[in-house]
């Protein structure tokens, strides 16, 4: 869908994934996970390892750290990867942000800007999880929201798209020619044993291909 929108739309991509994006928000979905403290905990040194890291965060960070003890179950209070309500945690953040900068959203992932209510999107906001898919008319606007973005959250990256023929981005496969967009996972599967994955979860692989042009 992103991609449609940034064709149809001749909008400029860009893209970024969000640093500690799960830390950001309290979990306070009914799904909650705990964990078992494993008996064997590593040294926590007294003084500053960390050369990223300024003495009063280490410090702060280490006193936390001695306050954990081995054998206790501690219920988790930030969502992290791999939960069951992960997906969800982090969602609330970004779609205040992107109410923010006008986006409105208009799907559970997308959002969508718009010069006039009813008019053609002028701007579009697709994310999973934590990585960012985005598109801006205008180049003096697209970097305008790519330093929004980064002035609000904390980034791993986030910058253009270059305009290639095809990119490869969270996992996925882009290719872009006469105003199609096909979308895949071929180069992240090579060498997997998909038919394995379709038996464990107890599904049959769907036949066709589902094409938007």
């Amino acid at each position: 869908m992103f991609c449609i929108f940034s064709l149809t739309f001749c909008l400029s991509r860009f893209a970024g994934d969000i640093s500690g994006a799960f830390l950001t928000a309290p979990d306070k979905n009914e799904k909650r996970a705990a964990v078992i403290i494993p008996d064997w905990l590593p040294h926590i040194p007294a003084k500053n390892p960390y050369k990223d890291m300024n003495d009063r965060d280490y410090e702060t960070l280490r006193k936390a750290a001695l306050e954990i003890k081995p054998g206790e179950l501690r219920l988790v209070e930030k969502g992290l990867y791999g939960m069951p309500c992960s997906g969800n945690i982090f969602d609330k953040s970004l779609t205040g942000v992107q109410g923010e900068a006008g986006y409105e959203r208009v799907e559970t992932g997308v959002a969508v800007k718009r010069s006039e209510a009813g008019e053609p999107a002028v701007g579009v906001q697709i994310n999973w999880i934590d990585d960012v898919f985005g598109a801006r008319r205008g180049r003096k606007e697209t970097a305008e929201e790519i330093a929004f973005l980064r002035s609000r959250f904390e980034w791993g990256h986030l910058s253009k798209l270059p305009s290639d023929t095809s990119i490869k981005y969270a996992g996925m496969d882009f290719s872009f020619f006469n105003e199609t967009v096909e979308m895949s996972q071929n180069s992240y599967s090579r060498g997997v044993n998909t038919d394995a994955l379709w038996r464990t979860i107890g599904e049959k692989r769907k036949n066709g291909e589902v094409k938007a042009t």
